[in-house]
């Protein structure tokens, strides 16, 4: 299934995993009902898709969901948008950051700091383990490690020298 907003999936905005970690919610009780009770899920993404798992992991979820993997996960919308826009364009994220998320709020209904998974790993019961590249530009590999650290459940790390964004299984595939 595609995530809102995305692929074949109603939507007209892209949450950034924020909205998405209810569906994903919904998705593993489909998921048990579908295939039974003893099912064994692990969430798994990159990127976005990290982020929005980690954000999944907050949520109260069953005993099925045995573990995350978190490929280049970003600590919060906020953050990102705060180092990308100084990154790109050289400038401050005030004004623009929070007058963006205000709009985004609006129309979109969530916040930049609301959608945070940073937040929901500090309240997850199941392990995680993190990935990222040291050599990723687009989501430095501080928030991977920030995650890391304020993890609530079982958590480990694993950086992957010269991988970029989304590389570590191509450049460490073993």
């Amino acid at each position: 299934a595609d995530a809102r907003g995305h692929g074949a999936s109603d939507g007209d905005y892209i949450g950034f995993g924020w909205h998405d970690r209810l569906d994903y919610v919904d998705w593993i009780d489909q998921i048990i009902e579908t295939y039974g009770e003893n099912t064994e899920i692990i969430l798994h993404g990159v990127s976005m898709g990290a982020a929005t798992a980690l954000m999944t992991a907050g949520e109260e979820l069953p005993d099925n969901v045995k573990a995350v993997v978190a490929d280049s996960p970003y600590t919060s919308v906020n953050d990102l948008f705060s180092y990308q826009i100084d990154r790109m364009f050289h400038l401050p994220s005030f004004p623009f950051i929070p007058s963006t998320s205000l709009v985004t709020d609006l129309r979109a209904g969530y916040s930049f700091n609301e959608a945070s998974a940073l937040k929901q790993v500090k309240k997850a019961d199941v392990p995680i383990l993190y990935i990222h590249g040291n050599a990723d530009t687009f989501v430095p590999t501080k928030m991977s490690e920030e995650l890391y650290k304020n993890t609530k459940s079982e958590a480990e790390l694993m950086t992957v020298d010269n991988a970029g964004h989304g590389e570590p299984f191509v450049v460490a595939e073993e």
